[in-house]
């Protein structure tokens, strides 16, 4: 899904693509491209009403007695470093 006209001025290029894995499992990814006209900085964010745990690599949401733990596995930064560690897993930062 190409989601660049919503971060019109704010990147060059912001794509999304969801898939529902063999195993049931949601994987998500989203590619961005900087514009190279402003300066940039990546906040990613989630908006839930679930109480969050935040591991190693995972992030667990618990919430009615139910639970779902998703994975991040994989950043590729091109031409910038970026600290990617959660900030405030239960805030904002």
């Amino acid at each position: 899904m190409d989601l660049t006209p919503l971060f019109e001025y704010q990147a060059e290029s912001v794509k999304r693509k969801a898939v529902i894995l063999n195993d049931g499992s949601l994987k998500v990814e989203d590619e961005i491209k900087a514009s190279s006209s402003t300066d940039s900085k990546l906040i990613w964010r989630m908006v839930t009403p679930a109480n969050v745990t935040v591991s190693d690599n995972s992030i667990i949401l618990s919430e009615g007695g139910k639970t779902i733990k998703e994975h991040y596995s994989a950043f590729e930064v091109l031409d910038e470093s970026l600290d990617i560690s959660p900030q405030g897993a239960s805030g904002l930062p």
